[in-house]
């Protein structure tokens, strides 16, 4: 499973996070690619909760991980 959905709460970012990190290793990609792909997740999943659920608005999040080539990672997040 490359694919995960969780609800748009900020506890969520943990778990999305684990199961980033979990695929990265699981392909054996550059560690030096960690701390780039750590901050643009978060970036992006703390946004989604902030400004698209504020509050107890409610809502989910989904992120899927995609290995598109040799050194060439994708993930993509949906609300």
């Amino acid at each position: 499973m490359n694919r995960l959905r969780l609800p748009a709460r900020l506890e969520s970012l943990e778990p999305f996070r684990r199961f980033v990190l979990d695929r990265m290793r699981q392909w054996e990609l550059s560690p030096s690619m960690v701390p780039r792909v750590e901050l643009v997740l978060e970036e992006v999943l703390a946004n989604i909760v902030h400004y698209a659920y504020p509050g107890d608005a409610g809502g989910e999040m989904e992120v899927e991980c995609a290995l598109e080539g040799p050194d060439r990672f994708c993930l993509t997040v949906e609300d």
